[in-house]
């Protein structure tokens, strides 16, 4: 099973090995890991591979260091990506989707 996690990194130096430590202590293989500065200079996407169990697992562990989002305000952080056609408009289609969503687009 394959999940994302979207963290909130402390800045501090080993913050990226506790989270790794946490997924290798489980089993978990770390797939992809990705930072967009413009999104937020503290969240951290992980991409990992494990059981449900072992992945839900990481979700109690991640959450105990302070390293998920927490739901305090109701917001998250979400990476969506998309394969756009190289023709005008194709954009539009796109923007029209994360409005029907009610998505927000953050720019920082």
């Amino acid at each position: 099973m394959k999940k994302t996690y979207v963290t909130s990194m402390p800045n501090h130096i080993g913050a990226f090995l506790k989270a790794s430590r946490c997924f290798s202590t489980l089993g978990i293989n770390i797939t992809r890991v990705s930072y967009n500065k413009a999104v937020d200079s503290h969240t951290l996407f992980i991409d990992a591979e494990g059981t449900d169990e072992q992945l839900k697992k990481a979700d109690i562990e991640l959450e105990k260091i302070g390293y998920l989002q927490n739901d305090r305000n109701n917001t998250s952080i979400v990476l969506i990506e998309f394969s756009l056609k190289d023709v005008p408009g194709s954009v539009v289609n796109i923007l029209t989707l994360i409005n029907e969503f009610n998505f927000n687009i953050l720019i920082t």
